[in-house]
Formats: C-alpha cells, structure tokens, sequence
C-alpha cells in the first residue's frame, strides 16, 4: 500500500499524481509474470489507491491569492462656505464697521464676519458681546481680534449656537472697540450696537 501524509502547506498534489502515473504506467507496461513478486491484487490495490489519490486531489481547493481590498478615493477638503454681502453698520471719526457675511469653515466652525477699518495711528483690539439672527439669540460669542493703525481686516466672531442660517435678514449685537493704549478718545473702550441691522 501507498500512503501520503500531507497538510495545506506541505502537500504537492501535482507531484504526488506525477509520481503514481509513473508507477502506474511501469507496471502495466511491463506485464510482470507472477513470479516477479507482484501479483494481481496488489496490482489492482495500487491502481485502485491511486484513483482514489486522484479524486481526492480534485477535491482540494486551489492555492488562490488573498482578496485585495479596494483602495477608497481620498475624501476631499470642503471647501468653506461663505455668503458674502457687504453692510454698513458704524461709522466715526476713529472706525467704520461693515458686515461682510457668515461663513461655514472646513472643520464645521460658523462665523460672523465683518470688515473694519482702523482710521487711528493706533491698534485697536474688537471684542464681540451676544449676536442674535433674524430675532434668535445665539448665546455666548466668543472671538477677538486687532486691526493694526491705519488699515482694514477682516475679524471674525464664532457662537455658542448654531446659527439659523448663513444668509440672515437681520443681524443684532454688539462689538467693543478697544484702545489698550487709552490715547485717542481718553477712555478705553466705547460700545458699537445696532439691532435689527437688515443684512439680507
């Protein structure tokens, strides 16, 4: 009798099968007489093993490469939203406000935008108190920004609340001018507020 041992990794079938067609094809191209020590059975019990050999090979499964996982596209950067208008809100002999718009950011941040410029030699710091759009308050704001002497910018105003939306019709609040300096109108800071300002 022919015995195989094999496992997953260690088992040639194909050179298994080569082999016992090899033998196969020896003895029965040689007709070896009964003398020769190899007799009819143990002929017929070699061919049988090996069609046995044969079908249990067919039954093995394929050595197959592992499934190659599809690569995802690379997600796009938004980019950020932005409805832009342009607003008068103050203006006096040392600032002039204008509401510039609300912006949506790539990480998800919304923000109050207005454009200001600076008509003093000095910098100013603007400091935002509470926002509220078309009537809804949006709770605590937070953001301060400097314009530099003689020149404009933009600053930008984030809020505890989401905003309603990007394109308000009216806009209330409030923004604290600051001079660290106290040099232009003998006092620190002076309070710009509009309500109801229509921005839409």
């Amino acid at each position: 009798m022919i015995w195989v041992n094999y496992t997953k990794e260690g088992f040639d079938v194909k050179k298994a099968l080569v082999l016992l067609f090899a033998l196969l094809l020896t003895l029965s191209a040689c007709a070896v007489p009964a003398s020769s020590g190899v007799s009819q059975e143990e002929y017929d019990a070699v061919v049988a093993e090996l069609e046995a050999l044969k079908a249990s090979a067919s039954a093995l499964p394929l050595p197959s490469e592992p499934p190659v996982k599809p690569t995802a596209a690379p997600t796009p950067t938004p980019e950020p939203i932005v409805a832009q208008v342009r607003v008068f809100v103050h203006e006096d002999d040392y600032i002039k406000i204008e509401y510039v718009g609300c912006e949506s950011t790539d990480r998800g941040k919304e923000e109050i935008v207005f454009y200001i410029e600076n008509k003093t030699n000095n910098e100013l710091t603007f400091q935002a108190d509470a926002f509220a759009m078309d009537g809804e308050s949006l709770g605590h704001t937070s953001g301060s920004d400097g314009i530099a002497a003689n020149s404009r910018g933009k600053i930008r105003y984030s809020t505890k609340e989401a905003f309603p939306t990007l394109t308000p019709t009216s806009l209330t609040g409030t923004i604290k001018v600051i001079d660290f300096e106290k040099t232009i109108w003998g006092k620190q800071s002076y309070d710009v507020k509009f309500v109801d300002l229509q921005v839409g």
